[in-house]
């Protein structure tokens, strides 16, 4: 996932079953994190169990951290109006993997820092 490029990849996943949409969610998430890290930094996936949810964090520290417009569109759950689909699509996906399962999926960005937040029921 890092193969070539700056940013390295924190995994902090314990060995545990994941359904088929927390799965889905979870490998989604890592690559839209590492992605947010163009420039390099370090990218942190971590999951953890909280008021009968998975929750799975992803964050993104780097000095030019950041998500396009079409991709901040699409973990919005919106439909796109303008801008690249390719962009788009795959955090849509993600959001609808969330929200279809029953969960939901926040964003948090900052300068320099940028967190997916994806919660599933467990």
């Amino acid at each position: 996932m890092t193969a070539g490029g700056r940013a390295t990849l924190d995994w902090r996943i314990r060995e545990q079953e994941f359904s088929k949409p927390q799965a889905r969610a979870l490998v989604n998430l890592a690559y839209l994190t590492v992605g947010a890290l163009p420039m390099g930094g370090n990218a942190v996936i971590q999951a953890r169990i909280e008021q009968n949810c998975l929750v799975l964090d992803g964050v993104a520290d780097g000095a030019r951290a950041r998500l396009k417009p079409e991709a901040v569109v699409g973990l919005k759950g919106e439909r796109l109006t303008d801008g690249l689909a390719g962009q788009w699509i795959q955090p849509y996906w993600l959001w609808l993997t969330a929200t279809q399962a029953g969960g939901t999926l926040d964003l948090s960005v900052e300068e320099g820092r940028i967190v997916l937040t994806a919660a599933l029921p467990a």
